[in-house]
């Protein structure tokens, strides 16, 4: 029982660590914008971030938006 325990707590240890996203690619560019949008007003910068093009402009400007819904 013991080393079940420990087997267990070592798993989800290993789990909670993983880095992956687990958001769906959008289908096409509407759903894709929908979903920004909606990661954005709820405050998940996360997805939002995952739904634009990974260059430093954009990432600059999420930053941005990030820093406005926090901070007002």
């Amino acid at each position: 029982m013991k080393y079940a325990f420990i087997l267990l707590l070592g798993v989800l240890i290993f789990n909670s660590c993983s880095n992956q996203n687990n958001f769906s690619p959008a289908e096409n560019a509407l759903v894709a914008a929908q979903q920004f949008l909606d990661g954005c007003m709820k405050g998940d910068f996360k997805r939002a971030g995952f739904y634009i093009q990974q260059d430093s402009v954009n990432k600059a400007q999420l930053k941005a938006l990030e820093d406005a819904y926090y901070h007002n």
